[in-house]
Formats: structure tokens, C-alpha cells, sequence
């Protein structure tokens, strides 16, 4: 009896064991299922980022389809310029507001062939434009700058080489931007906030950006798949375990099954134990017989 409750008694601490360890499993899944809907919301996020575009008037949204429709080639100047590395983030900030400020941040690159054409006055448009400058300053917005591989012909490179070449940076000239921000046009100066973050300018770097997330993010999502089917499985390798302890224990003798058998037991062994001293007595009466007839 008391070997068949320690057997039950095994069993159900075997079973508890595995419960628990199964409860474990379900928490670690449920954490990691919130992780991998994060993962899938920040790479829906990612996909679908639009780059930043500036602030334009009707005029300027016109001017640019007339362009368009002529056939005149032309770039937008913060989708080809990159930061250079040794701008810290206040000096990518100062830089960025003030060529807004400016009017330079959104202009337009043309070939001068097309200068002409391009600045005859058109009803209803409006736009800015960017030329090379006749004189290059000492430190220039070349030195701060960056041309980015949509600037892919020698051409284009040597016009927007000039143009940045002509902006001085930190020193003086006939179009200058200072550290802080602050900025010469000719007669004009002027200053800026301060509290401008940039968003324009190194596009480019941006969409490395946006691609590395992205496959970060799918790699991340494969990680936590995995992860939760192989808890899956480790979850139905414990179920079926404890299912299988549970049939054993069914299959145990039940409570009065085991008393049962206990008291046939012991009835049989007080009948052996009657039957043992019975001999000894007949035993000892045999022997004090065979010694009377010596």
C-alpha cells in the first residue's frame, strides 16, 4: 500500500513539475508574439516612410510640371547633397535652416543653356535657381557637403561643385552661411531659430537607413518566428508527456483496490504465521517423542 501512494505520489509531482513548466512556455510565447507583432508594426512603418519633402506654393508645384512638360532636366538641390561627416547634429541643423531660410534648400539645378528659359517670368509660376557663382570662397559649402550617387555625371558634378564652391561657410563672400546659422545674400542677412531640426538633406543616407531597418526588421520577425514555433513544439513535447503520465496513473490501482489487497495479504500471512508455529509445535513434540523411544 504504502509503495502504490508513493507511486501516485511521484507521479503527480512529475505531472505538477511539467504543468509548471508548461505555464513557463505559454508566458515566453506570449512575450515573444507581442515582440513579433512590434517587429511587424515598426516594418509596415518603415516600408511604407515617405521621404520628406519641403513646404512648396501652387507656383512652385506649376513651375516645376512646366519643366517637366519642356523637357528641361533639372535637380532639386537637397536631393543630391549629403552632410558631410564632420558636421556635428547642431551644425546639420543651423546649415539645413538657413539654406531654407534662403531659398537655396529647394532650388532648382539647370544647365545654364537653359538659363534663359528658364528665368523668363511665367504667369501663375514661381521658382529658385541655382547657378555657379563667379568667385569660389576659401571654405565653402564643398568642404561641409556632399555630392550623392544621383549625381552620377561629370557634368553634374562640376555644376553642383561650383555652386557649393561659391557658398562660403564660416567666412565671408558674396553668399555666406555662418556655424550658427546666420547667412549673407548680397545686402541681405540674415538669422535663424535655432530650434530647426533637419530633415532634407541626406536623403540618400536616409534610405540606407530605411532599407537596413527593414531588413533588420524581417530578419528580427524570422528570429521570433522561429523562436515561437520552437516553443510550440517544446510546449506539445510536455503535453503529451503529461498525457502519458496521466494514463499511468489512471491505470493504477484505485485507493480500495490497494486496501483490498492489503487485507488479503496480511489474512495470508497470519495463515503462514499459524501454519509455522503449528510445525514448531509438531516440530518439538517430534523430538521430545524420539527422545523418550532412545
Amino acid at each position: 500500500y504504502e509503495i502504490g501512494v508513493r507511486l501516485v505520489g511521484s507521479e503527480m509531482c512529475i505531472r505538477d513539475r511539467i504543468e509548471t513548466q508548461i505555464n513557463s512556455i505559454l508566458l515566453e510565447q506570449e512575450t515573444a508574439k507581442t515582440e513579433l507583432d512590434e517587429a511587424k508594426t515598426e516594418l509596415s512603418e518603415w516600408e511604407n516612410q515617405k521621404e520628406p519633402q519641403p513646404q512648396r506654393s501652387e507656383a512652385v508645384i506649376r513651375n516645376r510640371q512646366r519643366l517637366d512638360e519642356a523637357g528641361i532636366p533639372y535637380q532639386e538641390f537637397y536631393k543630391v547633397i549629403e552632410f558631410g561627416s564632420e558636421l556635428d547634429e547642431d551644425a546639420c541643423n543651423h546649415l539645413e535652416e538657413a539654406l531654407l531660410k534662403m531659398g537655396i534648400l529647394d532650388a532648382i539645378v539647370v544647365d545654364e543653356q537653359y538659363r534663359e528659359q528658364v528665368l523668363t517670368p511665367v504667369k501663375g509660376c514661381e521658382d529658385h535657381y541655382l547657378f555657379a557663382g563667379k568667385t569660389q570662397a576659401e571654405k565653402s559649402l564643398l568642404d561641409v557637403l556632399e555630392l550623392n550617387e544621383e549625381v552620377n555625371d561629370i557634368f553634374s558634378n562640376q555644376r553642383l561643385t561650383k555652386i557649393l564652391s561659391s557658398i562660403a561657410y564660416g567666412g565671408e563672400n558674396e553668399v555666406s552661411v555662418s556655424e550658427d546659422g546666420s547667412y549673407h545674400m548680397g545686402v541681405l542677412a540674415g538669422t535663424v531659430t535655432g530650434e530647426y531640426e533637419a530633415g532634407y538633406l541626406g536623403s540618400k543616407a536616409r534610405e540606407r537607413h530605411r532599407l537596413a531597418k527593414i531588413e533588420e526588421c524581417k530578419n528580427l520577425i524570422l528570429v521570433l518566428e522561429e523562436k515561437i514555433a520552437g516553443l510550440e513544439r517544446e510546449r506539445n513535447n510536455l503535453s503529451e508527456r503529461k498525457d502519458r503520465l496521466k494514463s499511468e496513473y489512471d491505470a493504477l490501482p484505485g485507493d480500495t483496490d490497494l486496501r483490498e489487497a492489503m487485507k488479503l495479504l496480511l489474512a495470508e500471512e497470519q495463515k503462514y504465521e499459524l501454519l509455522r508455529s503449528e510445525n514448531e509445535k509438531t516440530g518439538e513434540q517430534l523430538t521430545a517423542f524420539l527422545e523418550e523411544i532412545k
